[in-house]
């Protein structure tokens, strides 16, 4: 890494330090701020320093971007393309077709296998290729783990999965096969980068707050998401970087909305 990079994924690492300093999240107690808040010694050290470089290197959404543009991510085949897509590796086709295909999947007979992966490989490479002109993606939890609202710090904690640091959501697509229901699972996780931002949702406006409070139990999150990645460390991942979050009641009306601008201070 050259002296230049380094310098600027420095200033990278100090400028979030003091972002973090102004957010409008605030600790749950002075004991989990302290534990909790990095050092500027440990911010500066080599890996911060490299892993700021390698998040600032990476494609980032236009936060403008409509909701028209995302697609809806609910099945393992479309994280198995988005991760083709993206990994910049040749394409695996033999293990996609594993994950994709019943036929493929129940055949042991080499010389069937080789002749459905011929007629596979078109449906492969276009949902490879669709997948990365689409690279804005929404998921809906429609049971989220919101809690009670904090009257001390207008805020509603969120138990999201995907908003926990290092965790991650897999789908499997379920197919029947001569009467038969089996469950197709490629291993792949989709990952949130920048999750743990909205692990508390701000909401200053009381009526508002009384609203989403009233129906807890009932509420549907979307979450809005960029892909910028993949990875192999240990588990294979597609991650993306959170835009925004909101909130649905049961007929689907959006209470709440908090964005990535907001989280950064931008709005």
């Amino acid at each position: 890494m050259s002296r230049s990079v380094l310098l600027s994924a420095s200033a990278l690492v100090v400028a979030t330090l003091m972002l973090g300093a102004c957010s409008k999240s605030a600790p749950s107690s002075d004991t989990s701020a302290s534990a909790s808040k990095p050092s500027l010694s440990s911010a500066l050290s080599p890996a911060a320093v490299q892993q700021a470089a390698k998040t600032a290197s990476l494609p980032q959404p236009d936060l403008a971007t409509p909701d028209s543009a995302y697609v809806e991510i609910s099945k393992g085949s479309q994280l198995l393309f988005l991760y083709a897509a993206f990994s910049g590796l040749p394409a695996n086709y033999d293990k996609m077709a594993e994950s994709y295909s019943i036929d493929y999947y129940l055949t042991s007979d080499a010389f069937k296998k080789h002749d459905l992966l011929k007629t596979l490989q078109p449906s492969l490479d276009a949902g490879v290729a669709d997948a990365k002109a689409h690279r804005y993606i929404t998921y809906t939890d429609d049971s989220p783990e919101i809690g009670h609202y904090d009257f001390a710090n207008h805020t509603f904690a969120v138990g999201e999965t995907l908003f926990q640091q290092g965790q991650g959501i897999r789908f499997s697509d379920s197919i029947v096969h001569d009467g038969s229901m089996y469950e197709l699972s490629n291993g792949i996780s989709l990952v949130m980068t920048n999750g743990e931002a909205f692990q508390q949702l701000h909401v200053t406006d009381q009526a508002k707050a009384r609203a989403i409070e009233a129906t807890l139990g009932q509420l549907h999150m979307r979450i809005f998401a960029f892909i910028q990645s993949t990875g192999d460390n240990g588990y294979t991942t597609v991650q993306a970087v959170v835009t925004k979050v909101q909130l649905l009641d049961l007929h689907g009306q959006v209470l709440l909305e908090d964005t990535a601008a907001q989280n950064k201070g931008e709005q």
